[in-house]
């Protein structure tokens, strides 16, 4: 189970002082290179954050993407002078965390690859031998994590033994794999040896799932195996399709793969609403859906280091928004259409550890216009250093909620029903340590029974909900939060004229006062794309608004409000009940 002490363990201070952490850039180094130094990295951070490794590009997420939007005709997601000046200062990501730390007394000492096995030498034991980087990662990593181990190929070892790195091959995974039955698949009878001989030694309150998303490198999760290797979890390597996930993307007619059963015994196997880190074939969906069917939530990341940033020491401190609450009393609803910018999934480490998606957080139009900011409340817990780091250079325009689901991302109605509940007193405790009071649940609908549906959302102790749907309209339940319900997610995907004009447009016979939500992510929803946006859009009309003012108006609209409808038509939004 989730450790009951929550709020005290968000609180405790890291003994772990600033100190001396080795850099290695492993851009270049190859697949099997990269796997060892991550082990060694997770090895060596558990006591103490000693290992920072840099891949810059090589990892998709950490892309610095200064010109993206400019050629495209979705108009820059940086300004010109803004990307000239950081791209100056911190041409890699990982050049920003590591200004942040200097000035917290850390220092670096640079070491190359081989030079970090040899640096590290005395916190891991020795080797484990596999055979080939796909089929064998996953029990490979697993068994090198529990026994202290840094798994390499028979290439690797040689080269790691020239470089004079004389450690002895204590694990043979090898082995393991030749006296697999003929005509097996080696990636599953893998996983088959690690749930019976490996899983019993691991730890049960996480795991971190492998996939390499469009076959691409840059886009390889086992970038996150540290964490695991740091925690003794599980790592694996198998499809998350399922006809009971009732994912979008799987055809009826398509059979279940054979990795179904190992998954779901897997997962099994895993204390109740633990994290499963990385990212799942065959999408979003698949994955998560197959993490609730087995009570579990996901942590989306994809990005390194998550180790070292779990061991940084953290000030004994309480998580607090900038500013408190507007006093409902106090607001006066205008006739005007109010919009919630909101940006930032919150389901992901992938974020915590990007300054927000591709370093948008470091933007300077940042805290020019209100921003509403996604979080996850099990972060507090997992990783302080990084959350405090945010909530202490929040700006009084920037507001945190709750994203997606509370605690960890789940689809609610994928839950067990035994679970539901009990989820919802999770994410409660998780908003409270958070300073959260509105919550972004997706797919909340297919919780078909609104007795239900409304019954998860006030156990939460939500003051306010935002469902992206295929409409806008203020729902105001008994006994629940108001919910507004908002069409426009991942909408904001053109110059900022364009979409304000086609806002103006939209709203052009809309009586105020209305509500709508602009959703983004990373690439499409900056302070910079923002800020352009807000420029565009006349004060007289509009009201940009965080969210505790935008549910206190909202609710004080009710009569105004409630049983309005507006259905975008057929290629733009338009139309509105009267």
């Amino acid at each position: 189970m989730i450790r009951p002490l929550l709020l005290a363990a968000a609180l405790l201070i890291h003994t772990a002082t600033a100190a001396e952490i080795l850099i290695a850039d492993v851009r270049g180094s190859g697949d099997e290179m990269k796997l060892a130094a991550i082990t060694a990295q997770g090895i060596a951070n558990r006591s103490a954050p000693r290992v920072f490794l840099v891949f810059g590009e090589e990892c998709r997420w950490l892309r610095r993407d200064f010109e993206s939007g400019k050629d495209n005709g979705v108009g820059r997601i940086w300004s010109e002078s803004a990307a000239k000046e950081n791209a100056a200062r911190f041409p890699l990501m990982e050049d920003a965390w590591k200004e942040i730390l200097r000035e917290e007394g850390h220092r670096f000492q640079p070491v190359s690859p081989a030079g970090l096995l040899s640096a590290t030498r005395p916190f891991w034991k020795g080797f484990l031998l596999y055979q080939k980087f796909g089929d064998d990662l996953a029990p490979a990593t697993t068994w090198a994590g529990i026994e202290d181990l840094v798994p390499v190929t028979k290439d690797l070892l040689e080269k790691l033994r020239r470089a004079g790195i004389d450690a002895p091959v204590l694990a043979d995974y090898t082995q393991v794999r030749a006296s697999f039955p003929a005509g097996s698949q080696p990636r599953l009878a893998g996983h088959r040896f690690l749930i019976d001989t490996l899983l019993p030694r691991c730890r049960r309150d996480g795991a971190v799932s492998r996939d390499r998303t469009y076959g691409l490198a840059e886009h390889d999760s086992i970038v996150s195996a540290d964490i695991a290797v740091r925690n003794r979890w599980p790592v694996y390597d198998l499809s998350h399709v399922a006809h009971a996930n009732k994912a979008s993307n799987v055809r009826k007619e398509t059979p279940e793969p054979p990795d179904k059963p190992l998954l779901d015994e897997l997962l099994g196997k895993l204390e109740p609403f633990s994290e499963v880190h990385g990212w799942g074939r065959n999408g979003e969906e698949s994955f998560i859906r197959s993490l609730n069917r087995n009570r579990l939530v996901g942590m989306v990341s994809g990005v390194p280091n998550t180790s070292f940033f779990a061991g940084l020491p953290t000030p004994a401190c309480e998580f607090r928004q900038k500013r408190p609450d507007v006093d409902p009393a106090t607001v006066q609803v205008e006739d005007k259409i109010y919009l919630a910018f909101m940006v930032n999934e919150g389901d992901t480490i992938k974020n915590a550890a990007t300054f927000m998606g591709f370093g948008s957080w470091l933007q300077p139009e940042r805290g020019s216009v209100p921003i509403n900011w996604g979080v996850m409340p099990s972060l507090l817990v997992s990783q302080p250093w990084l959350m405090r780091y945010y909530y202490r250079t929040m700006s009084a325009n920037d507001y945190f909620f709750a994203a997606p689901s509370g605690w960890g991302y789940a689809h609610p109605a994928s839950l067990p029903a035994a679970d539901l509940m009990p989820y919802a007193a999770l994410v409660r405790r998780g908003m409270i340590l958070a300073d959260l009071r509105h919550l972004n649940v997706w797919w909340i609908h297919d919780l078909r029974d609104p007795l239900q549906r409304h019954g998860f959302l006030r156990a939460t102790g939500a003051a306010g909900h935002i469902e992206w749907s295929g409409l806008q309209a203020v729902e105001y339940p008994a006994n629940s939060p108001v919910n507004i319900r908002s069409h426009h997610f991942y909408t904001y995907k053109e110059p900022a004229a364009a979409f304000a004009a086609r806002l103006k447009e939209d709203y052009k016979d809309v009586k105020g006062p209305w509500f709508a939500a602009i959703y983004g992510a990373m690439e499409h929803a900056t302070p910079h794309r923002f800020r352009e946006l807000a420029d565009h859009l006349p004060p007289d009309r509009f009201r940009i608004v965080m969210l505790d003012e935008f549910f206190a108006a909202a609710s004080k609209a009710r009569t105004r409000m409630e049983g309005r409808v507006w259905k975008p038509g057929p290629g733009a939004p338009k139309g509105v009940a009267p």
